[in-house]
């Protein structure tokens, strides 16, 4: 450590810039992270929605399939796609027959 007074505030001093420069490039970065990312919260929110609601399922269809948690797997994410597909499916069939 520096003895000179006016040495020891310049290293001070010196430290303080250079942590107040890297919080602004921490909250910049931060800012522009979830500006890249807010479109998709929505998504997020409900993925975190239906694996929590989901995750029972899962388990219960793994056991009764003898542990096989991947086929488990493979079975609710097809079971899911025809919840969601096959509504949209008849939608898009009903317009196509009315126009």
């Amino acid at each position: 450590m520096p003895d000179d007074p006016t040495e020891k505030f310049d290293l001070i001093e010196a430290r303080v810039v250079d942590l107040i420069i890297r919080l602004i490039l921490l909250g910049l970065f931060a800012w522009l992270s979830l500006a890249m990312i807010r479109p998709f919260l929505a998504i997020i929110g409900w993925a975190i929605i239906l694996a929590v609601a989901l995750a029972p399922v899962h388990e219960g269809l793994a056991r009764a399939l003898g542990g096989r948690r991947g086929l488990a797997a493979v079975l609710l994410t097809i079971a899911m796609l025809v919840v969601v597909i096959g509504p949209v499916a008849t939608l898009s069939a009903n317009l196509v027959e009315t126009v």
